[in-house]
């Protein structure tokens, strides 16, 4: 999926369903030669909104959650 950044103020949101239990992993950031000043925050949350998971780098425009085990739903 792809989002761009508009505004400052901009959040995406991105839904993923999973059909059975497993491992995930989420990658974002800028493509090479982009911004250099975005404040990275990637979560990732269950199907009740419970947060799972997070990656909020201090100083990198990527984040990161890699193989995370996460329920169906």
């Amino acid at each position: 999926a792809e989002g761009i950044i508009e505004r400052t103020t901009d959040v995406d949101v991105f839904r993923i369903e999973m059909p059975s239990s497993g491992s995930v992993s989420v990658s974002v950031g800028v493509e090479d030669g982009g911004m250099t000043n975005l404040d990275v925050l990637l979560e990732l949350r269950d199907a009740g909104g419970a947060l799972v998971a997070e990656s909020n780098p201090a100083t990198q425009v990527r984040a990161s959650i890699l193989n995370q085990n996460v329920s169906a739903g």
